[in-house]
């Protein structure tokens, strides 16, 4: 069975209002994932107060209110969370800093939970580095300066990681086999911290 459920998740009425649908349908929850986000370029002299609500909005504030509106079913469950992060956490790139603001916050986001919530939550985070997605791909056909090819150039691994790939690392962290992982940061970015 699969069901959806739109509203801004970044309003605690429209997050509870996901969580009840989820609980409602399958009679409880044991997997939440906060992977919605937002990426929005701009160097921090050009800062607008609506470019940092919205990233911080969809990055930051949408990963605590989904969290808060699930825990109850969570700990319920033995459940366990995987938050979405980035490399851009940890690697500065002019433009970015809403953006790598909004992702390290996440982690530590992370970090705090999962001591807060053990025994009975775990709680990690995936940190994404440059991933073939469909805006990615459009990007690439027409990108003029060759700036996506130089990134994938300086990638150990040599290519961006495919969505799929992403999503088997959320997978991972969210199964069994991972029950001793908790306040942990797995890195799925082609190698891109090493390079």
């Amino acid at each position: 069975m699969v069901i959806s459920y739109a509203g801004d998740v970044s309003l605690s009425w429209a997050a509870n209002g996901a969580v009840e649908s989820a609980v409602a349908a399958f009679g409880g929850l044991d997997i939440l994932a906060n992977i919605a986000g937002s990426y929005r370029p701009v160097l921090v002299a050009d800062v607008t107060d609506d470019d940092y609500r919205e990233t911080l909005d969809a990055n930051l504030t949408t990963t605590l209110a989904m969290t808060r509106a699930a825990l109850p079913a969570l700990r319920q469950s033995g459940g366990t969370i995987v938050n979405m992060s980035s490399m851009a956490a940890r690697a500065p790139a002019p433009g970015l800093a809403l953006y790598s603001a909004s992702k390290a916050g996440i982690e530590a986001f992370t970090r705090v939970l999962a001591v807060e919530e053990a025994p009975h939550v775990r709680v990690n985070a995936v940190a994404a580095g440059p991933t073939l997605t469909d805006n990615v791909r459009a990007l690439m056909e027409t990108d003029s300066t060759g700036a996506v090819a130089a990134v994938t150039r300086s990638l150990p691994l040599g290519r961006l990681a495919e969505p799929e790939e992403i999503a088997q690392a959320i997978a991972f962290l969210a199964s069994p086999r991972a029950s001793a992982i908790t306040g942990q940061v797995l890195h799925a970015n082609s190698g891109g911290l090493m390079a």
